[in-house]
């Protein structure tokens, strides 16, 4: 390697060239004339390029819907899940977008998807130890194919935990082309605090669904077992987004 001694140094590729930096000092080196790259080297920078579009397309559609800012860690660990994943995305139900924290935080059981895309909030859900959450619901649609988002849709409900809550029945369909993604975001608010830390943010998905396929009923329950109400009288709400409906224990 050669040392840049000039006044003007550079780092980067000129021509042919290489400059780098180390400890303080510029040196130049020049490019190898060929790559050798065996089988499985080229196989595994492919896989990775597929995962990183694959990242940066959930990325650009559901950071600019949550109030969790992107940073590296979720540029990093997003690419990781969707390498792991492969082609079954599927795989990146219940990835995290805050690190610290997630749905588990404020849930004692996690909202499940049901056949005709409808989400069950169970009676119960909710710990009562944060007075008021505020649940958004971001539906997005993702051609992996085209690495195009070809539709989204929010919703948001706000929920008092110091009354009782009987359960919530959400509409989440969403018409469109591509895998359907389901994030559920919520966001403690109190009279007391004047601005929410970005720690007590909480964002997963909670639903993956790939092109033409059907949903079976699925839920991940992290602490006390729920049951699904085997009655129900649903009570319609006003239309605002998303169709809400509201379960009641029938009397």
């Amino acid at each position: 390697m050669a040392r840049q001694t000039g006044w003007l140094t550079f780092t980067g590729r000129l021509g042919n060239h290489i400059g780098y930096r180390r400890n303080g000092t510029y040196f130049l080196r020049s490019m190898p004339s060929s790559v050798h790259q065996t089988t499985a080297t080229k196989q595994a920078a492919r896989r990775f390029g597929i995962a990183s579009r694959k990242a940066r397309l959930i990325r650009q559609a559901c950071i600019p819907a949550i109030n969790i800012p992107q940073d590296g860690h979720i540029v990093n660990h997003l690419n990781k899940h969707c390498l792991r994943a492969g082609s079954d995305i599927t795989a990146l139900n219940g990835f995290r977008f805050n690190k610290h924290n997630g749905l588990d935080k404020y849930c004692i059981a996690i909202p499940q998807l049901l056949p005709h895309h409808q989400l069950l909030i169970p009676p119960g859900a909710f710990h009562t130890n944060t007075p008021s959450l505020q649940l958004k619901l971001v539906a997005v649609r993702l051609n992996f194919n085209t690495l195009r988002i070809t539709a989204s849709r929010t919703s948001i409900i706000h929920i008092n935990t110091q009354q009782p809550f009987h359960g919530l029945l959400l509409d989440c369909s969403l018409p469109g082309h591509g895998s359907l993604l389901l994030i559920l975001q919520i966001t403690p608010s109190s009279p007391q605090r004047r601005k929410t830390s970005k720690r007590a943010i909480v964002a997963d998905i909670i639903a993956v669904i790939p092109p033409s396929q059907p949903i079976s009923p699925s839920t991940y329950i992290p602490r006390t077992q729920q049951e699904h109400p085997t009655a129900q009288q649903l009570v319609e709400l006003p239309k605002s987004g998303f169709h809400r409906t509201l379960a009641v224990p029938r009397e």
